[in-house]
């Protein structure tokens, strides 16, 4: 009964860019957490979209490109003076509450993923049939032999990964997605790419939110100061750290296999980490 409660908490149908826009400019006030978090996003991605543009140009005019050529290219890059423009459609796009409900896999990608679980199968068939077979095949000429039981392993070990990373993709949820797993995104773009501090980061998603339609107990993660307010950024940032955590053992399996992950976590009483060195209460 509660989760169906939560679920019927938030909007039933999403609301659309240009209603969202007037009531996000309606809250959105001059020097709040969110206006100076936003300002600081913007003129981030400017800087950003300048240095793209002006690496883009040292390849032009090192391959001496046309300027009828290095024109169209130039067309197609993100221009500064519309980062603000795109920044607030992408913050409309990925608080969309509407969507917690939803799984984020389409057709196309479940498609993908039946495709790599045979592909699995295959390969894993392939390298047993290698095992049967002569270990060794001459070249059609003659001249020398090519080693045909080297591709053993290598095939084992990507059929192996293929069905982790099918696993890992298809993986219950350990409890039912809410607001904070649909922000996660937005969240990890504003602090760790843009810079944003955590308070004007989760104030800018919380009038976002409200935008959108919810009310103040959805948006309580991403609320303003009270006394609970750390144990809610508490309750984002471990979700936060435990995605990254998800992230990193996955490119560790890619690179090492998932003995090796095992074995780092039992070696190590914290987690393996991308050189943070940030404690449990975010210090």
């Amino acid at each position: 009964m509660a989760e169906k409660q939560n679920q019927a908490a938030y909007p039933s149908s999403p609301v659309d860019f240009t209603g969202w826009q007037r009531k996000f400019n309606e809250l959105l006030k001059n020097g709040s957490d969110a206006h100076r978090g936003l300002q600081k996003w913007v003129q981030n991605e400017k800087r950003q979209r300048e240095a793209n543009i002006a690496q883009f140009n040292r390849a032009i005019e090192h391959h001496g490109l046309t300027q009828e050529a290095a024109k169209k290219l130039l067309d197609d890059r993100e221009k500064p003076d519309s980062a603000r423009t795109d920044l607030i459609e992408r913050l409309y796009r990925e608080s969309n509450p509407v969507e917690v409900k939803s799984s984020p896999l389409s057709k196309s990608d479940m498609q993908l993923i039946s495709r790599m679980k045979r592909l699995a199968q295959e390969i894993e068939a392939f390298a047993i049939q290698i095992d049967k077979g002569p270990q060794t095949l001459s070249t059609q000429d003659g001249f020398f032999e090519v080693t045909i039981g080297a591709l053993r392993n290598p095939c084992l070990g990507l059929s192996s990964l293929l069905s982790q990373q099918v696993d890992r993709i298809l993986r219950p949820y350990t409890q039912a997605p809410d607001i904070i797993d649909r922000c996660l995104p937005l969240i990890f773009v504003m602090e760790d790419r843009a810079g944003l501090s955590q308070r004007e980061c989760h104030d800018l998603i919380r009038i976002a939110l409200l935008a959108h339609g919810c009310g103040h107990a959805e948006v309580a993660p991403f609320a303003e100061r009270r006394e609970s307010d750390s144990i809610s950024r508490g309750t984002i940032r471990n979700r936060k750290r435990s995605t990254k955590q998800d992230f990193f053992d996955s490119i560790h399996t890619m690179l090492y296999g998932s003995e090796s992950v095992k074995e780092a976590r039992k070696n190590t009483k914290k987690p393996i980490k991308n050189g943070s060195s940030r404690d449990a209460s975010g210090k």
